[in-house]
């Protein structure tokens, strides 16, 4: 996938060369087509609209937004706990192995999810 800030969609086919050009406007919407095994893509909202309404798109960008909401919010307990640890150590002046051994659990918890998600 592209930069998610430039709509993906194509506007125009060359027979001969096959040359697709970008449409390229701000994106805002991401479109899953149904029943085909490519994108999903980010695009403007023309463009959203017509592959909604003509090409059989949906729009899956909520759903995104609740999976990136859960995957954070999996996270609350600990990263409150953490908060308070810091804040608390912040007060006295010092580090202890408890607050280290939290950052890097915390740390290598949010890697495993990145690349879970990246490759699942």
């Amino acid at each position: 996938m592209t930069d998610k800030h430039f709509c993906e969609e194509t506007v125009g086919f060359d027979q001969d060369n096959h040359l697709y050009i970008r449409c390229g406007n701000p994106a805002k919407i991401l479109v899953k087509h149904v029943g085909r095994n490519e994108g999903p893509y980010w695009m403007c909202d023309p463009c959203a609209s017509h592959n909604i309404h003509n090409r059989g798109g949906q729009d899956i960008t909520a759903s995104e937004r609740i999976k990136l909401i859960d995957r954070l919010t999996e996270h609350i307990d600990e990263l409150e706990q953490l908060y308070y640890t810091l804040k608390a150590r912040h007060a006295t002046g010092g580090w202890d192995l408890k607050t280290i051994t939290l950052l890097r659990d915390a740390r290598e918890q949010i890697k495993e999810d990145d690349c879970t998600k990246r490759n699942p």
